[in-house]
């Protein structure tokens, strides 16, 4: 699916989440970045969960992916090698979170050791959840 398309369809109900959350009951929550089937691999896209979300929208909360999305990545959308390159890809997009287990961010360890993604990334997202709690 087309990035414009996704933004003009979908992206005024996903606007609306964001403004809901500044709401005083719901200021702090967690975003879940929940687009299912074929649209799930707006895990990996940083034009719309930096770009558009954080940048443009200026949300500083975290976001947690949708159950499997970033396994999906590789084993639905392929657009990720290994479950390493989806961590980094679902990471360096602004995924904070993997749910519903860490199977592909359990291997940012060795990534960050063998100087595959930059730990600050690491570092943003941790930052993110420890500021939450």
């Amino acid at each position: 699916m087309q990035v414009r398309k996704i933004i003009h369809i979908d992206m005024d109900a996903f606007y609306a989440s964001v403004e809901l959350r500044e709401r005083p009951h719901l200021r702090g929550k967690p975003l879940v970045v929940a687009w299912e089937g074929a649209r799930s691999v707006i895990s990996a896209s940083r034009e719309l969960l930096t770009g558009i979300l954080r940048e443009r929208w200026g949300f500083d909360g975290i976001v947690v992916s949708d159950y499997m999305a970033v396994i999906f990545l590789l084993a639905a959308h392929r657009v990720a090698g290994s479950l390493e390159e989806a961590a980094i890809a679902a990471l360096s997009a602004g995924i904070d979170v993997e749910l519903p287990f860490t199977a592909a961010y359990g291997r940012l360890v060795e990534a960050v050791e063998q100087g595959r993604i930059d730990e600050g990334l690491v570092d943003r997202a941790a930052v993110r959840v420890l500021t939450a709690k």
